[in-house]
């Protein structure tokens, strides 16, 4: 049973609920983010001369930080809570690990 739907307007919006959405969106909002990050601090240092002030914990910070975005959006503005409930789980997740490994 697919996941994901056709709506008449031509944007695929979500069938049902459910749990393990919510976790692979959970894992690609912060890779994501952090890749955006990473790469805009390189090209500051790069291009600008600009000194590396931002480690990469920091950056893994801010990356898991950014993902209570999608829980926003899933929980309140979609009402889907399975979805949210997998990406706040993996958040959870990710927070102890960052800072459990520095």
């Amino acid at each position: 049973m697919p996941l994901l739907v056709n709506c008449k307007n031509g944007i695929w919006m979500f069938k049902k609920d459910n749990f393990l959405v919510g976790i692979v969106a959970g894992i690609i909002v912060p890779v994501a983010c952090f890749w955006i990050l990473y790469g805009i601090k390189i090209l500051l240092g790069n291009f600008f001369q600009i000194a590396h002030e931002y480690s990469v914990t920091k950056l893994m910070f801010v990356s898991v930080a950014l993902n209570v975005l999608p829980v926003r959006y899933f929980y309140v503005a979609k009402n889907l809570p399975k979805i949210a409930m997998g990406v706040l789980l993996i958040t959870v997740v990710l927070i102890v690990t960052v800072v459990l490994s520095f």
